[in-house]
């Protein structure tokens, strides 16, 4: 090769195909980053369904614990539901 670029354009030649290299290596990156984002965005909605559904479970275990509490409070005040009518 150096007999025929001459020693001149061996370094020229050389940077040519290391910055094609580095450019498709660019790519695959870009792609590698694009692919890794929407997986990520995917198990953001996922996470915010399973988020979403915690929440609504944690709300009626909170009622359900402050109806418990309420009438525990009235059956020890005496309360009783003959007093209603």
């Amino acid at each position: 090769m150096a007999g025929v670029w001459g020693e001149g354009g061996r370094p020229t030649v050389e940077h040519y195909v290391l910055k094609r290299k580095f450019a498709a290596d660019q790519r695959n990156a870009v792609v590698t980053a694009q692919q890794a984002a929407k997986v990520a965005m995917e198990q953001a909605a996922s996470a915010k369904l399973w988020a979403t559904a915690a929440f609504i479970i944690a709300a009626g275990a909170m009622l359900a614990a402050m109806a418990a509490g309420l009438i525990a409070f009235l059956a020890v005040r005496g309360f009783s539901l003959n007093t209603l009518w």
